[in-house]
């Protein structure tokens, strides 16, 4: 079953699940017990746990099923390019060297904020569409009808987030054009680029504006 926290951006502070969450719930915990044995949070460490949990729990998952991990043969993986989430690569850098230029500045608190979404955004796009993108394909070349379909709902849902990062993206830029950036411009062309782009892989998503996606 697919759940909120698969297909969320990743904004704890703004998330009405944050209480219920079983990823926020585990930093958490994770927090509290550095605060317990007396040293500070750090949170590669925090991921690094997480992933060897996750690998724990796959092992294991590959066993019950006679799947040896060990023995998986790669060869055989067909790998595909995909310029528009390049594209979206590109745009998050772009947007990052931008802002590193004004980050010194004496900015209003609505002007740090939409930077700071902009970034934030910019690279949750760039992220989620290299995921819908590769599910939808993997999808389209997918034997087994149930997993086709799984892969296809992921890959539906990974692209209603990349629509609310472009809504979000977007409202950014109409904030940060109060101020008069000539960069703006650029970046507001770049990014209906790369809409048309997504609209054209993803038609039948419709424009995100909610903040989370559950």
């Amino acid at each position: 079953k697919m759940t909120y926290w698969n297909y969320c951006d990743y904004r704890c502070e703004d998330c009405e699940h944050l209480f219920e969450c079983p990823v926020a719930l585990k930093e958490r915990d994770q927090e509290m017990r550095a605060i317990a044995e007396g040293r500070e949070f750090d949170p590669i460490e925090a991921v690094k746990e997480t992933l060897d949990e996750t690998l724990v729990m796959v092992r294991r998952m590959a066993k019950e099923k006679g799947i040896d991990l060990d023995f998986l043969k790669t060869e055989d993986v067909k790998e595909h390019d995909f310029p528009l989430a390049e594209k979206a690569m590109e745009y998050a850098v772009n947007i990052m060297n931008f802002t590193r230029g004004i980050e010194n500045k004496m900015v209003s608190e609505n002007i740090s904020k939409a930077i700071h979404d902009l970034c934030w955004y910019s690279s949750l796009l760039s992220a989620k569409l290299f995921r819908c993108l590769s599910g939808k394909y993997e999808a389209m070349e997918e034997d087994d009808t149930e997993l086709k379909e799984l892969d296809m709902e992921d890959a539906n849902k990974t692209a209603q987030v990349a629509a609310m990062a472009i809504s979000k993206c977007r409202k950014a830029l109409d904030n940060l054009l109060l101020e008069d950036m000539p960069e703006i411009k650029r970046f507001y062309d770049d990014l209906k680029d790369i809409e048309k782009g997504f609209r054209t892989e993803f038609p039948e998503i419709e424009g995100i504006e909610k903040k989370q996606l559950h």
